[in-house]
């Protein structure tokens, strides 16, 4: 099964990293939002298997955060933050992406979480 994965940011790098890595590994993208309304919009509409989120982004509106893991109820939401490489699942575990496979690692997980 392909990986589903909404991507969250309104800073440009992140965006291009974010849909350079999921192009590369075969994930769809099934958009990308610059705000929470287009977040939680896209989430209620295609229940994505992952919200790819950057740390500044989740820091700023934690509200919406946490509307997206109640109401999509089989996305988990990933924050990261491309600058230390750490990656953050709020849905129950955390991990330290130090390199692109780890961080494929976390998204396979969270769907496989979802399969199970």
């Amino acid at each position: 099964m392909r990986c589903a994965v909404l991507i969250w940011s309104n800073r440009p790098a992140f965006v291009r990293a974010m849909r350079s890595l999921a192009d590369r590994e075969g994930l769809e993208v099934q958009g990308i939002a610059r705000t929470p309304e287009a977040a939680l919009r896209c989430v209620q509409m295609h229940q994505p298997n992952a919200v790819l989120v950057d740390r500044e982004t989740e820091g700023q509106h934690p509200d919406t955060i946490v509307r997206l893991m109640v109401e999509g109820v089989r996305t988990k939401v990933i924050a990261m933050d491309l600058v230390d490489e750490a990656a953050i699942v709020l849905q129950g575990w955390r991990t330290r992406a130090a390199t692109i496979r780890d961080l494929m690692q976390v998204i396979e997980g969270s769907l496989a979480s979802q399969a199970a």
